[in-house]
């Protein structure tokens, strides 16, 4: 509602000039205060997105210090829930290629021919698999 219409149903209501008066000037004053108490909710809720955003960066940066392995590239975020999503995803990722690593050393182990000698469990293999199961065999 305009400050016209909310004058229109003042004038409207019957009361005396001084009543009349001293409401057009109590709305106003409630219109001002409002104005106030929404600029200062705007400002803290700016203030809590940052914090916010400060506290998923320093989440993130501890998650990769824990696990220096994890691709920085790909653990990102803009909330606590989508790090951990990725999170999940790039473990997930990770987990798929060491058992596909395991499974191919598994089948190379077999099909080579013992001699008596330890062989080298990665001959054979493209370097990224050595690669990869080097990294596999470390956890």
């Amino acid at each position: 509602m305009t400050q016209e219409e909310i004058n229109g149903l003042i004038e409207k209501s019957g009361l005396e000039p001084d009543d009349r008066e001293r409401l057009v000037e109590l709305y106003a004053s409630a219109r001002r205060e409002a104005g106030q108490l929404a600029e200062e909710n705007r400002s803290i809720g700016q203030r809590l997105e940052e914090q916010t955003r400060a506290g998923v960066e320093k989440y993130r940066a501890a998650v990769l210090a824990a696990d220096p392995e994890l691709p920085p590239d790909f653990v990102k975020g803009a909330s606590f829930e989508e790090v951990d999503e990725r999170l999940a995803a790039v473990r997930a990722v990770q987990q798929s290629a060491e058992k596909k690593v395991a499974a191919t050393m598994q089948q190379q182990v077999v099909a080579t021919p013992t001699t008596g000698r330890s062989s080298d469990p990665f001959a054979g293999l493209q370097a990224e698999s050595k690669i990869a199961a080097a990294l596999a065999s470390r956890r």
